[in-house]
């Protein structure tokens, strides 16, 4: 049986796979962020394949997610939108869709995407924009 951080990982990494095809293209930067986050979640090949080939069977209504790993799944989102230069709509409304699954208020969700992004593009750290993101009680 699986911990619920691997399922929560699991279902985090699903999201941002969904998020990087979204546009129909899987370009290099996204191909990358994806194999870090995967190495960073200890997701093995075999995981990584079954959740390619079966992506909605991850889905857990169950998890439970902390401030923090809103915060964090959301800097994820954004910055997995982000990676090839432009969002487009398909990605925001597909991290809008995940950030509202995760809890967060879907009437803040759309100033928080779009405050996470300008704090990526301005340089900061991924520790420091979650922080602020919890602060704000998301």
């Amino acid at each position: 049986m699986e911990t619920e951080n691997k399922l929560k990982n699991k279902e985090h990494f699903r999201h941002l796979l969904s998020i990087a095809m979204a546009d129909g293209i899987l370009d290099k930067a996204e191909l990358d962020f994806l194999f870090k986050i995967s190495n960073q979640f200890y997701i093995t090949r075999e995981e990584l394949s079954e959740i390619i080939q079966k992506p909605n069977e991850f889905h857990d209504e169950n998890i439970k997610l902390t401030q923090q790993d809103r915060a964090e799944q959301l800097y994820d989102l954004v910055e997995m939108m982000s990676l090839d230069g432009e969002a487009d709509q398909r990605e925001q409304e597909l991290c809008m869709s995940f950030g509202v699954a995760m809890g967060i208020d879907s009437e803040k969700i759309e100033d928080f995407i779009k405050t996470v992004a300008e704090k990526i593009e301005s340089g900061e750290s991924k520790e420091a924009i979650a922080s602020s993101l919890v602060e704000k009680a998301i």
